[in-house]
């Protein structure tokens, strides 16, 4: 029996992997939609397989539910178009 030498392996061979990692961002600002703006600009340029958020994605109070303001103002407007 021969060894598997792909596990793990997440994408095809030859593949990249393109990825954008954030963290720090649910203040709501103009620096966030900034940020939200430049990744949506290269997602466009080149793909990204995989997006994590590193944390601090909503400031003050955190959200309660998806249909929290916050939650469409500070995510889905933002990062929907990842």
């Amino acid at each position: 029996m021969a060894a598997q030498i792909d596990a793990g392996r997440v994408l095809p061979v030859g593949q990249s992997l393109h990825l954008a990692a954030f963290g720090d961002f649910g203040s709501g600002d103009e620096h966030q939609a900034a940020v939200a703006k430049a990744l949506a600009k290269r997602n466009g340029e080149d793909h990204f397989n995989l997006g994590i958020t590193l944390g601090d994605n909503f400031y003050r109070c955190g959200v309660r539910t998806i249909d929290d303001e916050k939650w469409k103002t500070r995510w889905e407007d933002l990062y929907t178009p990842l």
